[in-house]
């Protein structure tokens, strides 16, 4: 074979070759390219797919936060201060001669407010807008109340025989009256809300320090 011929075949076969080299590279370069950029997707994909399960995570520790609220029910009672003013007038009976004399006593009722947290009274369940707290029964006094004398005045200007006894026998009816107040308070919704205020508070800090939670929704009361 002609010499020039060998030559000519021996280039075509290394421009080929070459060509094949070339193409090869290039397409090994666009291979690690789109390998890389589904690599970034797939990592982008798994960052808020984790992101979003933060959001629901929480209701896995459901039953150990239904638990927590067993274990602390005493903690979670709500005190509760109010103030009154009891008026009783002395001296009435006209045959005394002596004038009227009205006594003004001040006094706190302090009581405590409590949600039943039995583990039979109430249920935690997660909603798709809430985590709910299903309860049987609203808020109610806990123990007696206490009626605590703050200041008394006279109103008129008669004299008691015995003022320090008067305001002694006033401050002993003040233990039942505050106990009848004390459940009036235990009826308003502005104690229902601060026994959920307290109960809500409990749940969201033990909640959110869970691990894989990212959030906890708002919480919601509904009552049997």
């Amino acid at each position: 074979m002609d010499t020039a011929v060998i030559i000519g075949l021996a280039v075509a076969v290394l421009c080929a070759a070459g060509v094949y080299v070339v193409m090869e590279y290039l397409h090994f370069g666009e291979r690690q390219k789109v390998g890389n950029q589904l690599l970034k997707h797939q990592t982008e994909a798994a960052a808020v797919r984790k992101e979003l399960e933060g959001y629901t995570k929480y209701a896995t520790y459901l039953g150990a936060a239904k638990t927590h609220l067993v274990d602390n029910a005493k903690s979670l009672q709500v005190k509760v201060v109010r103030e009154y003013t009891y008026a009783e007038t002395f001296n009435r009976d006209a045959k005394t001669l002596k004038a009227p004399v009205t006594i003004l006593q001040r006094y706190n009722v302090e009581a405590q407010f409590s949600f039943d947290l039995k583990a039979g009274s109430f249920e935690l369940i997660a909603a798709p807008t809430a985590l709910e707290v299903h309860m049987h029964g609203k808020p109610s006094l806990q123990g007696i109340a206490n009626a605590r004398p703050v200041a008394h005045e006279i109103t008129n200007e008669g004299v008691l025989d015995n003022e320090p006894v008067a305001v002694k026998q006033i401050q002993q009816k003040l233990i039942a009256i505050a106990q009848k107040q004390a459940e009036a308070i235990g009826a308003e919704d502005a104690t229902t809300v601060l026994c959920e205020r307290k109960v809500a508070d409990a749940l969201r800090s033990l909640l959110i320090t869970q691990a894989g939670v990212r959030q906890v929704p708002y919480i919601a009361f509904l009552y049997k």
